[in-house]
């Protein structure tokens, strides 16, 4: 298997990873504040990176000492821990599974501050997709009844856009950090998850409660599975691929928690968000065609 097919494969499963945080999430929010959730989730991801750095020590030693003077490295933590935040605050107001496809919104907003940051030009089929996109999110959120967008509910829905659009500005600069022939993708994953972490810690100033058993279950599998893993999987692989590619790839997250969101949380996908998300899929796919 050549470099790009290995890579291709990590971020397809770092995809399957996280598509399954969104009903570890949703079912997580039961027991747990979005805001409590999100601050453990990282706070336990940064134990359990201490916990491994000394297998890492030697590999990123080097990495480590570039990185720590780089304030991008602290903007792509900020970035993480604003969306992180945006997602589980809309969580609590629309499904696991079209949260996850509004999420992945990122595969649009990737292609367009693409063409103006590393100069991948968006061509009349690029821009073809992203208008097929956009019009898909707009039937997904509202389910078809164009009057739902002015009920209560639709804030959810466009928190997880908004998490969405400050993902994709968050992997374009992953893209630039990379670049850096002597910049070790694992050592980035783990800086920037502290960093994340660090910025999500003031949460507990304003709310703090003791999660109960499945508060704690929750917030385990979501730091080990959907954090620290897939995370190291993404880097290792946007080293390789292009920040374009890679956003769609991850577009696997939507039907890995759709099929889990259906399975296990008994959530219901009616026609006209099937066809939004279909739509979606169809215009990130033209986005990467060219």
């Amino acid at each position: 298997m050549n470099k790009t097919a290995e890579a291709r494969a990590l971020t397809l499963m770092a995809a399957f990873l996280w598509g399954t945080s969104f009903v570890a999430i949703k079912w997580g929010l039961q027991y747990l504040s979005p805001a409590v959730f999100v601050a453990y989730r990282f706070l336990m991801a940064s134990g359990i990176l201490i916990l491994l750095y000394p297998l890492f020590k030697r590999t990123f030693s080097f990495s480590m000492r570039i990185l720590l003077n780089k304030r991008l490295i602290m903007f792509l933590g900020f970035t993480n821990a604003v969306a992180y935040f945006l997602q589980f605050i809309g969580m609590q107001w629309t499904t696991a599974a079209k949260a996850s496809i509004l999420v992945n919104t990122t595969a649009i907003f990737v292609a367009i501050i693409s063409h103006f940051v590393l100069d991948e030009k968006l061509t009349l089929v690029r821009s073809a997709g992203v208008l097929a996109a956009f019009v898909g999110v707009i039937i997904l959120v509202s389910n078809g009844d164009l009057s739902i967008l002015l009920s209560g509910r639709i804030i959810g829905d466009v928190l997880c856009i908004l998490a969405g659009f400050v993902w994709s500005i968050y992997m374009v600069a992953s893209k630039s950090v990379l670049k850096d022939s002597n910049v070790d993708a694992t050592a980035v994953s783990f800086l920037m998850l502290i960093y994340t972490a660090i910025f999500l810690t003031p949460i507990f100033m304003f709310e703090h409660t003791v999660p109960d058993l499945r508060g704690w279950i929750a917030i385990l599998y979501t730091a080990a599975a959907c954090t620290v893993a897939p995370f190291f999987l993404w880097y290792l692989s946007l080293k390789v691929i292009r920040v374009s590619s890679s956003a769609v790839y991850l577009l696997m997250e939507v039907v890995v928690a759709a099929v889990l969101a259906q399975v296990l949380l008994g959530e219901y996908l009616s026609l006209p968000v099937i066809f939004g998300g279909v739509l979606i899929v169809l215009g990130s796919w033209l986005v990467e065609k060219q």
